[in-house]
């Protein structure tokens, strides 16, 4: 058990254990198919408070999904406005555990009856598919289509100014998208001797996904004074609560769309966001122009185990590196991101 087991261990004796077990009594419509649930209960409250119906993955299909990009080269898709992810061992047990745990955090209220909020991706549904065996999660996408409220996908045409991070305050942030076009990645591998010779050496990939780097680390994102008390309050209580559990190695991931103010969707962006001005996506003007933030972030199952202890020693000539004890973690994450917006 991670540095996070004595709360997990807490909730067991507030009269809550996990379901361990794939839950044949309580099945969620995938693909087509009836598939067994763990522990549903929890996340059906999540559900239910973002007004999803039980049947958003009726239609889902299992042959669309595709390599994630991940280190772990777990299977994953865009289904709509939800990402459907295989599960490695690691998450699926931290999910099955931390399940009372995520959704009371998710749903909390102050005693005014608001949720305070958060920047945790929603887990929908946690299952398990008997033909594959293997588990799944659903969730939302925190980093949508950017398409004003009310317009719909149909006949939209894709923004050229959006551009998409995967941002961890550390060494490892990149670039996924700029104004549109992916950016590829294209590692330093020690066995790579070229790699370490120069950038002489470099491949235009490389030169590319290394200029996304360092633009991922140097880019600041313009918001409101209103809208970044909110991000700030929703960083630290998820920060805090990561840490808690012993977890690390989460990503901010920020979609960033820019808009001329005279171009027909800035306008009803602003129209959409009006009176809503601090809740995701963020809508602000900046230097003339309007910006659309979506945030989230993504990845927060990832235990602090000895495995983990030991890649942070062979890493120690590496600096400002991933690897690093779950409070460290979030203490960086916070001091990164409340000055990142």
């Amino acid at each position: 058990m991670g540095a996070g087991g004595s709360r997990r261990a807490s909730i067991i004796e507030d009269g809550w254990s996990p379901q361990t077990k794939p839950d044949n009594n309580v099945q969620l419509e995938c693909a087509g198919v009836s598939l067994p649930t763990y522990n549903d209960p929890q996340f059906s409250k999540i559900r239910a408070g973002l007004n999803i119906p039980d049947s958003f993955l009726f239609d889902f299909d299992f042959n669309k999904m595709g390599a994630g990009g991940g280190k772990g080269g777990n299977l994953l898709a865009i289904h709509g406005d939800y990402v459907v992810k295989e599960m490695n061992a690691t998450d699926h047990n931290t999910l099955l555990n931390c399940a009372k745990l995520y959704a009371d955090h998710v749903l909390m209220e102050d005693r005014n009856g608001n949720q305070y909020g958060t920047m945790l991706c929603k887990v929908l549904c946690h299952f398990y598919d008997p033909s594959t065996g293997k588990n799944f999660m659903a969730m939302d996408n925190v980093t949508p289509n950017p398409v004003p409220p009310g317009l719909g996908d149909k006949g939209r045409r894709p923004s050229a100014n959006r551009s998409t991070y995967d941002l961890k305050g550390c060494a490892d942030d990149k670039t996924l998208t700029w104004n549109n076009e992916k950016v590829n990645e294209v590692h330093k591998r020690v066995w790579n001797a070229g790699m370490w010779c120069g950038q002489c050496l470099w491949s235009k990939e490389r030169k590319n996904y290394y200029a996304g780097k360092l633009n991922a680390a140097n880019t600041d994102f313009h918001v409101t004074e209103t809208q970044k008390e909110k991000i700030e309050m929703w960083i630290k209580r998820d920060c805090t609560f990561l840490s808690d559990l012993g977890l690390m190695d989460y990503s901010l991931m920020v979609s960033c769309l820019t808009l001329e103010r005279g171009d027909p969707d800035a306008e009803a962006w602003l129209n959409a966001a009006a009176g809503n001005e601090d809740s995701v996506p963020f809508v602000s003007m900046y230097d003339g122009k309007v910006q659309v933030l979506h945030v989230g972030i993504i990845d927060f199952l990832q235990d602090w185990t000895f495995t983990k202890n030991i890649a942070m020693c062979i890493k120690f000539l590496e600096c400002n590196k991933a690897t690093i004890p779950p409070g460290w973690y979030a203490a960086r994450f916070i001091e990164t991101f409340c000055w990142k917006f």
